[in-house]
């Protein structure tokens, strides 16, 4: 059975310090992963995102403006994920 991960990372093998939503699937034991890089964002600090949380952690406006445009990347993602078989990744 093949597990599928879906999250936030700053640190994609091709975007490295820029936020990207990362779908990962598990089949046997092997991960595969795609990356795609989150846009929308008001001057991101991408030094404050909190892996754990998910979120950016600084008391800004910006901040709490990214974060709500996080939520809806997440949101239209769930929605509409499509779950691919191995030979897409």
């Amino acid at each position: 059975m093949a597990t599928l991960n879906f999250y936030f990372t700053t640190s994609a093998p091709t975007y490295k310090g820029v936020l990207c939503s990362c779908v990962s699937i598990n089949v046997g034991g092997k991960t595969k992963r795609a990356y795609k890089k989150v846009q929308g964002f008001t001057n991101p600090n991408f030094n404050a995102w909190d892996k754990k949380q998910q979120k950016f952690i600084e008391p800004t406006a910006d901040a709490i403006s990214n974060n709500e445009t996080n939520c809806g990347h997440e949101q239209t993602l769930s929605q509409t994920l499509v779950l691919p078989t191995c030979r897409h990744f």
